[in-house]
């Protein structure tokens, strides 16, 4: 074994192990959701569709995260925002279920 050898077997372990980290994190996210891709979910900072779920590290926690469009609550009527780009908001933050248009 020659050392182009061993970075080659290197760099395929590490791969590997990173795929099997993402696969399990990704596992972690969908047993433990409190929230699905449709849904409607509010803090203090606003409202969002959700679009995608996510997780994101944060020190040694897997935190999951909620991506989707801006929405806003005028007259019982909800609707999106101008913003174009996709938000996300943490379920750590205090994140509630918009149900039937209530807040």
């Amino acid at each position: 074994m020659n050392i182009e050898d061993y970075k080659k077997i290197e760099n395929e372990i590490c791969d590997s192990y990173k795929l099997e980290l993402h696969k399990l994190r990704t596992e972690y996210v969908e047993k433990n959701k409190k929230f699905n891709i449709g849904d409607f979910v509010f803090n203090v900072t606003g409202i969002i569709k959700v679009d995608k779920v996510s997780y994101e590290r944060f020190f040694d926690n897997i935190e999951i995260v909620y991506f989707g469009y801006r929405y806003k609550k005028v007259k019982n009527e909800i609707s999106r925002t101008k913003d174009k780009k996709i938000s996300s908001m943490w379920e750590s933050h205090n994140l509630k279920l918009l149900r039937n248009n209530c807040l």
